[in-house]
């Protein structure tokens, strides 16, 4: 290895160049050594290569921050994120801001991508209106550093809630701490900047929450008509009437819950038990309920709710009671509950006048500190005899404008297990949410579906309080919101109350000047499907372009299976989940997989008998359990493509497709000898399925574990085939390229028997009128790296 010569080229395109000794000149000059007696000896060459890349770029770098909400005194993380092109970060300091009135750092953890890199200088210190942190990755070395790349997760952030309101949290220089990046060059470049955000408010007000389950109970306030029109003014008595309109005897157990500026009290009123076709009288003393009279400057809402049980505690009946509302006196003199109302008279009645949103008899006149209407002129609010509730010149956007964020409340047992979207907390964008909200000083309620990227909603409005907010089990979707996804307790249900999912009803309070605030609903199956059924359709539609074409509609139901198999499963726009299993987000997701390849095919899933094959004589790949398939199980290919597909379409919902690392977790925790070494995994699925022993078991499980049959294949190894095909390197094909190729296959190259999947997929590439021949080769090294191509 002695060195000779050193030769500089001059890069002048992208590409490799064989640098070879050879024969060179006039005349030509060999390439040889000399010995001391200066002979000629042919010198033994080997060839070098020069290689040259693509021009470097100057570094990119954004900095962002994750927005969260909850409640008043909670506790919430946020993420500092970085996204690096070109030239890699080998540093970076910076501040991050809030408003100290509303929140408070409580701690600050390096994230999971900064722990890997373990850098030789960390410092963070915490402050009353933010914080600050100092980086450098490996002192002294360029090399040590974060490629390009997206996402990277740099800290875990953890403020305190103090107080209700939004925040914005945005990079600032603060204590001397300027916001830089610095690069592979050691040059601090400014990077840009996404602030995220903190909101808290109180606890939602349930008053009238959707009555979920068959119900034989009705309750009915006797002094009030039936729509809530009579007005009691006597005192704080007021009396409720609970009937059994079944034909057992049941037992039932009442509890009253009054709510007044995010507060909510409540009083057990005790145990009864009532025969078929009679009731019982319960009197309430609102002055027992605790509630704070003294901060009730607006209506406070009262509702009761009845649960029934038989004579085996099972639960036969849940009832909620109209929701009555009350306020106090305005003239100055001791409080005391003297108006109590429902409805309607809340309606025809009052209405709030001044800036702390008080109740005053319509015709009363207008206190003067009345927000008043926009004179449409001058540009100013100007008091107005008539109050907040009639609009300006230019209408209701005249008033301030408000922005709702609603939120699925969903509780997931499958979620962190290596996935890369909602991998834990218990709050997801309401995305195209069906939303209605009313006010008593409005003429009519006003309806929303809710932005599909953040879940939210806008509306003007002069009033700070008493929005009366219906959450509706209903989404639409889809790039001309024209996928309706909608979730019922069974077919029954969606057959007959189509127009009418399950809802939730609150009162908003807000309080103060207008501003973006947060609402959820309250938990249960119902929301855990809409909030994992409608991601699912939206995230993978909306990375599909073009993507379904509507209307289409999706009923998603806390229902077994009606086949017989129990479980779950999906039939013509039904997608049934059955009870108990709705916290499982890929289950949710292959059944929604299912549901999007029916339509892509246009309801034609092709040759619909496709049942399973005989069981297998190879253990590894044998299965007689619920549904008649599992993930290892070897079955007739169009049964193997059909379940692996529906997997694939979940893996992209829950996963980042600009990966080729994912996971899906399993939903069929199975007891045999055979899935043990998927049980101890946790029934964890790689989806690149790289190595001798990944998660899941070896790729290409049926080539490997079973004995080949021509026209057989296995649901895990078309889930991996297709994550392959569509992340690994290369010419990829994009979401719309995949469905745009099955639904080719299922109309004009459909199979005929049960064996024929791989084959028809492969005719239907190779058409050229599909035109995805340059993807034909991929997807044939593909199927044949991962056996489906049986």
């Amino acid at each position: 290895d002695l060195e000779l010569e050193r030769a500089v080229f001059l890069a002048t395109a992208e590409g490799v160049s064989d640098n070879c000794f050879c024969a060179l000149g006039a005349p030509p000059v060999e390439p040889v050594f000399y010995t001391p007696a200066l002979i000629p000896v042919p010198a033994v060459t080997t060839c070098g290569a020069v290689t040259v890349g693509a021009p470097q770029l100057p570094g990119a770098y954004t900095l962002s921050m994750t927005e969260e909400s909850g409640h008043v005194g909670d506790e919430v993380r946020v993420l500092v994120q970085l996204d690096v092109e070109n030239s890699g970060a080998t540093g970076w300091s910076f501040g991050v801001c809030h408003d100290d009135a509303l929140a408070a750092v409580v701690g600050i953890e390096q994230g999971v991508d900064l722990v890997s890199l373990a850098p030789e200088f960390y410092t963070t210190a915490v402050y009353d209106s933010g914080w600050t942190t100092s980086v450098v990755i490996e002192v002294g070395n360029p090399a040590g550093m974060i490629p390009p790349g997206e996402d990277y997760e740099l800290y875990r952030v953890t403020y305190a809630l103090l107080d209700e309101g939004t925040t914005e949290l945005c990079f600032c220089d603060l204590a001397s701490t300027s916001v830089s990046v610095t690069d592979e060059t050691d040059t601090a470049i400014a990077p840009s900047t996404e602030c995220g955000s903190l909101s808290a408010d109180y606890l939602p007000i349930d008053c009238a929450a959707v009555d979920l389950v068959p119900n034989p109970i009705r309750v009915r306030w006797l002094t009030l008509d039936d729509d809530g029109s009579a007005l009691v003014q006597p005192g704080t008595l007021i009396d409720l009437e609970i009937s059994n309109e079944d034909d057992e005897r049941v037992q039932v157990e009442a509890t009253a819950v009054f709510s007044a500026r995010g507060q909510t009290s409540s009083i057990d009123l005790g145990r009864r038990r009532l025969r078929p076709g009679l009731g019982d009288l319960v009197t309430i003393d609102l002055a027992t309920l605790g509630a704070d009279l003294e901060g009730l400057d607006f209506s406070a809402c009262l509702y009761v709710e009845v649960r029934a049980t038989d004579g085996r505690g099972n639960l036969v009946g849940r009832a909620l009671s109209l929701p009555l509302f009350c306020h106090r006196q305005t003239n100055g003199s001791a409080p005391s509950l003297t108006h109590i109302y429902g409805a309607k008279a809340r309606r025809e009645l009052y209405r709030a006048g001044d800036l702390t949103g008080r109740i005053y008899p319509l015709g009363d006149p207008v206190p003067p500190q009345v927000l008043g209407v926009f004179d449409g002129g001058n540009g100013e609010w100007e008091p107005d005899g008539d109050g907040p509730s009639l609009p300006g010149p230019g209408g209701y956007t005249d008033f301030p404008r408000w922005e709702f964020c609603m939120r699925w409340v969903y509780e997931s047992i499958d979620s962190g297990f290596g996935e890369d979207h909602y991998t834990s907390g218990s709050l997801m964008k309401a995305r195209g949410m069906h939303v209605e909200i009313d006010h008593a000083n409005w003429p009519a309620p006003k309806t929303f579906y809710c932005n599909k990227d953040n879940g939210c909603f806008s509306f003007y409005a002069a009033e700070n309080s008493g929005f009366h907010v219906t959450i509706f089990a209903e989404s639409r979707l889809g790039e001309d919101d024209d996928l309706t996804v909608k979730a019922f307790e069974s077919k029954y249900d969606a057959d007959h109350e189509t127009d009418s999912p399950p809802q939730w009803t609150f009162v908003a309070n807000p309080g103060g000047m207008p501003r973006r605030v947060y609402y959820q609903n309250q938990p249960s199956e119902i929301s855990n499907l809409m909030a994992f059924g409608s991601f699912v359709v939206h995230w993978v539609d909306h990375q599909t372009s073009p993507g379904l074409q509507g209307p289409r509609n999706l009923f998603l139901l806390t229902q077994v299976c009606p086949s017989g198999s129990g479980g779950s499963c999906q039939s013509q726009h039904y997608a049934y989940i059955a009870p108990g299993s709705s916290n499982r987000k890929f289950l949710v997701g292959h059944e929604v997989g299912h549901w999007i390849h029916r339509q892509w095919s246009e309801d034609s899933m092709g040759y619909n008998d496709f049942t399973w094959s005989a069981n297998s004589s190879d253990p590894d790949c044998a299965f007689v359990g619920m549904g008649d398939h599992a993930m290892r199980s070897k079955e007739y290919s169009v049964a193997g493509f059909i379940e692996g597909f529906a997997h694939f379409i979940s893996a992209l919902a829950w996963n980042d497709h600009s990966q080729t690392g994912g996971l899906f977790k399993y939903y069929k925790e199975i007891a045999d000898p055979a899935y043990a070494d998927m049980a101890a995994d946790d029934w964890r699925v790689d989806l690149e399925g790289a190595g001798p022993s990944p998660l899941g078991g070896v790729s290409a499980w049926m080539d490997n574990m079973c004995t080949v049959h021509d026209g057989h294949s296995v649901e895990m190894d078309w889930l991996r085939f297709f994550w392959d095909y569509r992340t690994n390197a290369g010419v990829k094909p994009s979401h719309h390229d995949i469905f745009e190729h099955v639904r080719h296959m299922h109309l004009f190259h459909p199979w005929s028997d049960n064996y024929g999947a791989y084959d028809q997929l492969l005719e239907a590439i190779e058409d050229a009128a599909l035109g995805q021949g340059a993807l034909i080769d991929r997807w044939e090294d593909f199927a044949e790296e991962n056996g489906v191509d049986q």
